[in-house]
């Protein structure tokens, strides 16, 4: 969403950005194989202070 919504992108008003973001979504259909590639089960655990419970 970041790359085809919001960057080096600005919106004039708020309907245009609320356009663009559902556009997005109804369109991830077709974005299936590019979010396969960068969707992983690779994460890290942050295990600082201010994140503890």
């Amino acid at each position: 969403m970041h790359e085809a919504v919001t960057y080096n992108r600005y919106y004039e008003k708020f309907v245009d950005f609320r356009e663009a973001s559902l556009n997005f979504f109804k369109r991830i259909g077709r974005r299936k194989i590019l979010l396969r590639k960068r969707i992983t089960d690779r994460f890290h655990i942050i295990n600082a202070p201010m994140f503890a419970s």
